[in-house]
């Protein structure tokens, strides 16, 4: 009988040696992961719409952040810290404080939602001053009144953070 096990696992390059390793069991089903800019956090996403912060050092989460209940996919952390974005598999992305999740654990309450007006979002990137964040989206187009003859092509469009954070600096 095999089991299969959905987790990470973080290995220091220059040693290979105490990994930090994160199996599933019954708690993550991790979907994708990423590091912040000062590596001392890990993002790891799941299919019920969870984003889980993880403190690398210390090896142990410091908190969530639940958008839909749609997977979640592409965090993304802000070069300058302080910010991180989640795409969801039912075409938006969320805007988080990590400060937020450091306060309460648990965020439910994204600083920004976005609906993309053209199409479904399918990844987002801060720029790297982290003053922008850039969306890229599917857009269904179709010809001639029919469905039959549609493509799909990828549109972008980026929204600056002093827009969502009007306290931000401005670039």
């Amino acid at each position: 009988m095999s089991k299969w096990l959905n987790g990470f696992a973080v290995f220091d390059t220059q040693s290979l040696e105490n990994p930090f390793v994160k199996d599933s069991g019954n708690e993550i089903s991790v979907e994708d992961v990423a590091f912040s800019a000062d590596e001392k956090l890990l993002a790891t996403t799941d299919r019920n719409g969870l984003t889980t912060l993880w403190d690398v050092k210390q090896r142990k989460t410091i908190g969530g952040l639940q958008g839909p209940s749609a997977r979640a996919y592409v965090p993304t952390f802000s070069p300058v810290g302080g910010l991180i974005s989640v795409v969801y598999s039912n075409g938006q992305a969320a805007l988080f404080s990590i400060h937020n999740i450091i306060v309460e654990g648990l965020v439910t309450d994204p600083l920004a939602t976005i609906d993309s007006i053209w199409g479904e979002v399918v990844a987002a990137r801060f720029s790297p001053d982290g003053k922008q964040l850039l969306f890229v989206m599917l857009v269904a187009s179709w010809h001639s009144g029919t469905q039959n003859g549609g493509s799909r092509n990828v549109a972008s469009h980026s929204i600056t953070i002093h827009d969502i954070l009007p306290g931000a600096p401005k670039g």
